[in-house]
């Protein structure tokens, strides 16, 4: 999970032929912050430069660390979902 621009995002590690990607996508879920939860929906992103953004805050949170290079992958990428809440 990466934030940039004051919004949340999550990459399916299998890509957009992930169960959790699908799911999300047909039906929303929760987060958790400071022990309450908020519904949220999930938003696939399309645009190319908000893919790049998302990917470059995984490269800054995460280098160095496993799977990193998974998660910026093309595969990855293109299942960039935003939480966006309800």
């Amino acid at each position: 999970m990466v934030t940039n621009n004051n919004h949340v995002y999550l990459r399916a590690g299998k890509g957009k032929e992930s169960k959790w990607y699908k799911s999300g996508l047909k039906n929303g879920g929760a987060i958790e912050f400071n022990n309450q939860t908020y519904p949220v929906n999930y938003v696939a992103v399309e645009d190319e430069d908000e893919i790049k953004a998302v990917t470059d805050a995984y490269e800054a949170k995460y280098h160095g660390q496993y799977p990193i290079d998974m998660m910026v992958s093309d595969k990855c990428a293109t299942a960039t979902v935003r939480l966006d809440l309800q």
